[in-house]
């Protein structure tokens, strides 16, 4: 997914959803739970802001689509906020801070203790 004006798409490993809108709700509020699908997607959300998890993408990760915050410009500003609040690596789509990379290709970055590095997703 491409970053429209205010959605980010991030990936997180070992991601746990109870933590994540725990901690979402300390910048932004307090999210509701609106339904959960079979296909193990859940839908929260905050006034205006809405998240997506999309759980079990490639077996380890948990998908976040975020929309309608502003507290992060980017995904990787996103990537680098739930990494270093969780502890953990946090994967998402290079956009404009690698426009050499394809927003077609398997490229992504992953960041991780407060660093980023490009990984190739397949």
């Amino acid at each position: 997914m491409t970053n429209d004006k205010n959605t980010i798409d991030v990936f997180v490993r070992h991601g746990k959803i109870d933590a994540i809108v725990q901690l979402l709700a300390q910048n932004i509020g307090l999210f509701t739970h609106e339904s959960s699908w079979e296909d193990g997607c859940h839908k929260y959300s905050c006034g205006s802001v809405g998240i997506i998890f999309t759980e079990k993408v490639d077996d380890i990760y948990l998908g976040v689509w975020l929309h309608g915050a502003e507290q992060w410009d980017s995904h990787i500003a996103f990537a680098h906020f739930l990494s270093n609040a969780l502890h953990c690596a946090v994967r998402c789509e290079p956009g404009v801070g690698y426009a050499d990379i394809s927003p077609y290709s398997d490229v992504f970055v992953e960041v991780d203790n407060g660093q980023e590095r490009l990984v190739n997703w397949c």
